[in-house]
């Protein structure tokens, strides 16, 4: 008798559905893996985690910013706060985070309206040590 396995001929075919990758073989398997990246940050769960942080909840806001950092799509201010969590923490991680929120908030500062960007981006530069850097 020929086990599941056996009976299961490839084709294999691969398919991103956020946030998980699932794999099928000839359609008798199916394995689902958490994506590496996402299109876009669930604004639910992101939404959510900005209530935490601005309620200083910031080890319950870590896991749902680390979530939208590894989406395609994560802007400057949500990196930021990502760092300060990781911070806060005790993250080793956290200077990478702040290095990489100051370059995505340096391309955003520009066409962003108000001063939330702005206010960001120079706490990015002076937590980096940066501030004679900053223009």
């Amino acid at each position: 008798m020929a086990s599941e396995f056996q009976m299961c001929r490839p084709p294999i075919s691969y398919q991103k559905t956020s946030p998980f990758v699932q794999i099928r073989i000839d359609g008798c398997h199916q394995i689902l893996f958490p994506s590496l990246t996402m299109d876009a940050p669930d604004p639910a769960a992101l939404e959510q985690a900005n209530g935490l942080y601005d309620s200083g909840r910031y080890a319950e806001a870590l896991p749902a910013f680390e979530l939208a950092a590894a989406t395609d799509d994560v802007d400057g201010i949500t990196l930021y706060r990502l760092y300060f969590c990781q911070k806060t923490v005790g993250n080793a991680g956290s200077r990478q985070t702040l290095e990489r929120a100051r370059i995505k908030l340096d391309q955003e500062v520009t066409a962003a309206k108000g001063l939330e960007v702005a206010f960001y981006r120079s706490k990015a530069y002076a937590n980096l040590g940066l501030t004679d850097q900053l223009a």
